[in-house]
């Protein structure tokens, strides 16, 4: 609930809205797909992808608990993630202590998940409290 108006903030200044397809990369329990499968309303759509079987067996019973459809998750690691779905914004909260290197653009630049994302849309990463947002190219 803390981080809640943070990211919130970071990503209606980042443009994510009604209607668009969300990538969470390391979902975790779901807190940051749940904020942003409501940002998008029912016209959208978000998926949200950890390499922990936990948490994603949580995740999906708090958005069944919750009543969420617009989310879905999926157990995969970030470099192993590949979707036909393309999406127009790529989210990750924390998740820059997990992956190497430690930088949002270069990870993705270097996972298939940056082929995922329509071009010129918005790579949000917030980590140690500090909002980071790129866009690729």
């Amino acid at each position: 609930m803390i981080l809640r108006p943070i990211t919130e903030r970071l990503f209606r200044e980042a443009g994510v809205k009604e209607g668009m397809r969300v990538l969470d990369l390391g979902c975790g329990p779901g807190d940051v797909s749940f904020l942003a499968a409501e940002m998008v309303g029912a016209s959208g759509w978000v998926i949200g992808i950890d390499q922990a079987p936990e948490a994603i067996t949580l995740a999906r019973n708090r958005a069944r608990e919750k009543g969420i459809k617009n989310v879905d998750f999926e157990l995969t690691p970030i470099e192993m993630f590949s979707s036909p779905i393309r999406f127009d914004a790529v989210v990750g909260r924390y998740i820059l202590v997990q992956i190497r290197p430690h930088s949002f653009s270069a990870a993705l630049d270097q996972h298939s998940a940056s082929r995922s994302v329509l071009p010129d849309r918005p790579h949000l990463g917030q980590s140690w409290g500090v909002p980071i947002v790129n866009s690729i190219p």
